[in-house]
């Protein structure tokens, strides 16, 4: 009679153990929530190395991106995959800033000194010489008598 009721006992507790539960209720089938999967879509900028090294990154107010690598200075438009250079071969090196002014200027700190693209185009400017490793885009005046924007 005790082997009778130990079976029973154990019998009906592994019954309860057995049913399907979940967080909606019992009974209820259990339904999957929908998510949106993230991914990653490289733009790499080509298969050298040094040009993928990204030292520094600003985008413009036009969704354009702007690139500061080992090898030199880069621009993808908005919507588009491909790079393009922003320094000529002569001065293409390490550069190590990049910063957009309020006029939608780009800021190039490199190896040689500080470069301005505006206007599509790239102009060294005459100052401070190489390596600039920091640059900085605030509101600021050109003073013509000393030569240098001013806030």
């Amino acid at each position: 009679m005790r082997i009778t009721f130990c079976l029973t006992i154990l019998l009906f507790s592994f019954s309860i153990s057995c049913k399907k539960r979940d967080s909606a209720g019992e009974g209820s089938a259990w339904k999957d929530a929908s998510f949106i999967q993230e991914y990653h879509e490289p733009y790499p900028v080509s298969d050298i190395p040094a040009q993928n090294e990204v030292r520094s990154i600003a985008v413009d107010d036009q969704s354009n991106v702007w690139i500061a690598t080992a090898s030199g200075a880069f621009k993808k438009e908005n919507g588009s995959k491909n790079w393009t250079s922003l320094l000529s071969d002569a001065d293409n090196g390490p550069t190590y800033s990049i910063a957009v002014d309020k006029k939608s200027g780009i800021w190039i700190g490199a190896w040689n000194g500080l470069y301005r693209f505006a206007n599509n185009k790239t102009e060294k400017t005459s100052g401070p010489d190489g390596p600039i490793s920091a640059v900085c885009a605030f509101p600021a005046q050109w003073d013509p008598k000393l030569g240098i924007h001013v806030t």
